[in-house]
């Protein structure tokens, strides 16, 4: 399937070009560099890049005071987001991935503190109290970032430094019973820099089983090694819990059932996260404009939630045993009675090294990105239920609280080069060229045996799929007085199916969803053309960026299970 979109970014537009200005106005022109990089943000200007970027700051962060990082993001064109609730957000760049699909990638790579996060389904959660800076990138962003760049990438620095030394306390409170503490203190004495900060927040909402709420322990502790170099050690250890409902279907229900009671609740919900980060960083500067960048991540995430709400009956009080046993007992229509208690960990290890140069003409990067990521599913019955609402005929089983019914494990190994080439062709034109190549083995194994029949269905209890991508940028920036230029770009962004996209049913036992093991990656293409200045208008800074663009999708990638039709 092949989908396009074009639109227009743009923040605010004024008198930006200068058609009599000589280039002997801008003076000497500073030495190449490379600002890109997927580890860190003291690379963050936009000047020169070829891109539409957008950099966030963690003063406006905390000025804004927001429950999610949705009401920071909201102030960038092209931007839009899915907020499941309270802080749980999936974020999406000009128009992609907006779908219905309950475990839909959002297309966008989501970075923090150079871990590319992979939390299920997509979604992102931050403490807004710990974020040193937000840079988005739009356009496809493989050639940086790799998988899930599609449309663009949020890169989330958390915070760091001397600034961070002392004591602060804070608290918050709102509507709905929002109440929000926070506690940080800092210290920088001699080479060593360091803080901790606790933060918890509870909340209901106007919705129905909307409540969550938030605690997180996260710190950074910075070692000057010396005048060139540093290393940094940073955490985090959150605790979350959170309903999943928060939203109300259609315009009848917002005005007979505004709050959603009796609205139908969602396929999952009731969750209790576990989520531990850890990262240690090594800098070094070897010379005014060249630099080594080297970045080790662990990253696990515990996650437990009902699903499967059955819609009809479960029994109460009706011994357990053969099916025969059932026909005396007390079936019971209880609404919204959830059957299946998910218990999902998330393991992801990784590292990453970046080399840069600069010089009066060329600069160059190169990278290398290597990445395990692994997946532990165990499903299990929550109550004893039958799938009928009546004793007679029993065609369905029983099915016994404790059982479980979905075990597996899923694996993938990524190893990546990349590397992006600068080059200033003449004075105001400097042409920008990126390329990376990702190996990713991905692999599948459900714990579950099969039986007889199922074995001569065909079904399997594994699988594995390797691809191979490359992703490339091309791109030209030319420089005009005052702070003003002009940009363009051709990128591209990539997916690679999941193993239940290429197996579909036949990888587990319960499955009915037909395989397609011939799935290739998912490609977007990016065509852009934008202009950024910088000026005041009464005296106001502006920070201008617009940016026209087309986007296009090929063997688009669509699991239509999940959709409720």
């Amino acid at each position: 399937m092949r989908t396009r979109s074009s639109r227009i970014a743009a923040c605010v537009a004024f008198a930006l070009c200068a058609p009599h200005a000589v280039w002997a106005e801008i003076g000497s022109l500073p030495e190449v560099t490379v600002s890109s990089t997927t580890i860190d943000d003291r690379f963050d200007a936009k000047r020169g890049e070829p891109s539409n970027v957008n950099n966030i700051s963690g003063k406006k962060v905390d000025e804004r005071h927001g429950q999610s990082v949705v009401d920071v993001l909201q102030t960038i064109p092209g931007v839009t987001a899915e907020v499941q609730s309270g802080d749980s957000v999936k974020i999406m760049l000009r128009g992609v991935e907006a779908q219905r699909y309950m475990g839909e990638k959002p297309g966008v790579a989501i970075v923090i503190d150079g871990v590319p996060v992979q939390e299920r389904t997509g979604r992102v959660n931050i403490d807004l109290d710990n974020i040193e800076s937000i840079k988005v990138i739009k356009g496809g962003a493989s050639w940086l970032f790799g998988e899930d760049a599609l449309s663009g990438a949020v890169i989330i620095t958390t915070k760091r430094g001397a600034k961070m030394a002392g004591v602060t306390l804070g608290m918050d409170v709102g509507s709905f019973n929002y109440q929000k503490g926070l506690v940080r203190a800092g210290f920088a004495e001699g080479n060593w820099v360091g803080h901790i900060q606790k933060t918890k927040l509870t909340s209901d909402t106007f919705y129905d089983q909307g409540d969550w709420g938030r605690d997180y322990v996260d710190g950074k502790l910075q070692y000057l090694i010396d005048e060139t170099s540093d290393l940094t050690f940073g955490f985090e250890h959150a605790k979350r819990n959170k309903d999943s409902h928060g939203t109300v279907r259609g315009v009848t229900a917002a005005m007979l059932d505004p709050r959603s009671v009796d609205s139908g609740k969602d396929y999952a919900r009731h969750y209790d996260v576990d989520l531990d980060k850890f990262n240690l960083s090594y800098a070094k500067d070897l010379g005014a404009n060249d630099n080594l960048l080297v970045n080790t991540y662990s990253f696990k995430d515990h996650t437990f939630g009902w699903q499967g709400p059955n819609g009809f009956l479960r029994n109460a009080g009706c011994p357990d045993g053969d099916v025969s046993a059932l026909a005396g007992c007390n079936m019971i229509n209880l609404k919204d009675a959830y059957t299946g208690g998910a218990d999902t960990t998330q393991k992801q290890r990784g590292a990453k090294a970046e080399l840069r140069s600069g010089g009066d003409t060329v600069a160059m990067m190169g990278g290398l990105d290597l990445q395990h990521f692994e997946e532990r599913a165990i499903t299990r019955n929550l109550l004893t239920y039958t799938a009928r609402s009546t004793a007679v005929g029993f065609s369905n089983p029983k099915y016994l609280a404790g059982d479980i019914t979905a075990d597996n494990l899923s694996t993938s190994a990524t190893r990546a080069i990349y590397g992006e080439f600068k080059w200033r062709l003449s004075e105001p034109l400097t042409a920008t060229f990126n390329a990376r190549y990702d190996n990713i083995a991905s692999k599948y194994e459900s714990y579950i045996p099969l039986t007889a029949t199922q074995i001569a269905e065909g079904r399997v209890t594994r699988g594995e799929k390797t691809f191979n991508v490359w992703s490339e940028r091309i791109g030209l920036n030319y420089a005009l007085p005052d702070e003003r230029e002009l940009y363009t770009n051709l990128s591209t962004g990539f997916r690679v199916p999941t193993l239940s996209q290429l197996y579909g049913g036949s990888i587990t036992p319960t499955g009915s969803v037909a395989p397609n093991p011939d799935l290739h990656p998912e490609k977007s293409y990016n065509a852009e053309l934008g202009m950024r200045a910088k000026a005041e208008l009464l005296g106001v800074p502006l920070d201008t960026d617009i940016a026209v663009f087309q986007l296009d999708r090929k063997d688009f990638i669509l699991n239509t299970g999940g959709q409720y039709q």
